[in-house]
């Protein structure tokens, strides 16, 4: 009976989904209509790899996905305990963009990246980030941290997603990681009442009446685009403040983001211009602090590219007012960036197209670097 009724509830979600075609209007989005291609950067990927003596094969096919940004799902519950020598943590300064092959490749290190659109290095969010540096990070580990400036000014207690799952998380016990790590089986509930489950019996029905009668379902993204700025505005407007139509998010594995868009123009700058005065703010004061207790042999305090100068200019008077006197070096991405000559942006502290792996290789030979002259 309870079969009877999963069926009934999935067929009419078909019948409803198959009714809305005659509402939603269609626009060309390129690739969309393909689960897999060919990496559209992938071309000036193997020249600029041939350069740095790199392989980015596993760059060549792509699909395209935003996120997901939940802090229970991560490439990093990959790793085995006590096994990764760098791990950054981060918000989309870093999510969308590093390549942390790119590090492993040029340092001979192994990298794992904990990073998420909007992340937000507070008090609260340290205590986690503190739970999985100790867990994966080696006894002689480092950990980078790559945040835009306006997540760091953040509430203490401010926690901007995944607000459930943080707290479970920062009750989980070593039994608890091995437990997710390994979780491969689905629940009933997964396998037949979620919203994942719709989703791979819309995209399997879709699929089967294009291939077979030349129809094809066109999502209307209806949670995205007209629930989510309802129910939760500030998020939603979070969220859409740096893209733009023509922006395309596209993956080749769940470690990192990359932002195509051939029409983006900006670009990063070199800078080197310090700030004049010492800053002053008591929730950097307290997030600083909880920051310079996350697990971790050598923490680094990484200022991220800008098209700005007035964003090199106040990440660096964070570092120096805040972080150095806890013990924090610096990698500072406006002094490595060549003088002339710029790195494709989005926005804000966001990479696009070959900018991403043209910042992910000035990371990495900083690293080669810092670790040549501790020999």
């Amino acid at each position: 009976m309870q079969y009877k009724m999963i069926l009934a509830v999935l067929s009419l979600s078909v019948v409803f989904a198959l009714s809305l075609q005659l509402f939603i209007k269609k626009e060309p989005k390129p690739y969309l209509d393909q689960k897999k291609f060919t990496n559209p950067l992938y071309k000036e990927f193997t020249k600029i790899a041939k350069k740095h003596d790199l392989n980015l094969a596993f760059t060549k096919e792509v699909w395209v996905q935003r996120g997901p940004v939940d802090y229970k799902v991560s490439a990093v519950f990959d790793e085995k305990p006590n096994s990764v020598d760098i791990l950054l943590l981060g918000d989309s300064s870093i999510s969308w963009g590093l390549i942390p092959q790119v590090l492993e490749q040029v340092t001979g290190k192994n990298v794992a990246m904990y990073a998420y659109e909007s992340n937000l290095l507070t008090q609260k969010t340290a205590k986690l980030f503190d739970k999985i540096a100790k867990y994966y990070l080696k006894d002689d580990g480092m950990v980078i941290f790559s945040f835009d400036n306006w997540t760091k000014r953040q509430h203490p207690n401010d926690v901007r997603f995944s607000k459930e799952e943080c707290e479970e998380m920062l009750t989980w016990s070593d039994a608890d990681f091995i437990r997710h790590a390994k979780k491969n089986e689905k629940s009933f509930h997964e396998t037949y009442l979620s919203l994942s489950a719709y989703q791979n019996l819309y995209e399997n029905t879709s699929e089967y009446l294009k291939t077979n009668y030349h129809l094809e379902l066109t999502s209307p993204s209806l949670y995205a685009n007209y629930i989510e700025k309802k129910i939760n505005p500030s998020w939603y407007e979070k969220k859409n403040t740096n893209a733009q139509p023509d922006d395309i998010f596209i993956r080749w594995d769940m470690k990192t983001v990359t932002i195509y868009n051939p029409e983006r123009k900006m670009s990063s700058i070199y800078s080197d211009k310090m700030p004049r005065y010492p800053m002053k703010n008591n929730n950097i004061a307290i997030n600083a602090e909880a920051a310079s207790k996350i697990y971790a042999h050598k923490r680094v305090y990484m200022v991220p590219l800008y098209a700005k100068e007035s964003s090199y200019v106040t990440a660096r008077n964070m570092f120096q007012s805040y972080y150095k006197d806890l013990g924090f070096e610096l990698c500072d991405l406006g002094v490595l960036h060549p003088k002339e000559g710029g790195y494709t942006m989005q926005k804000c502290s966001h990479m696009a197209n070959i900018g991403a792996l043209q910042k992910s290789i000035l990371i990495a030979q900083w690293l080669k670097s810092y670790y040549e002259q501790q020999r």
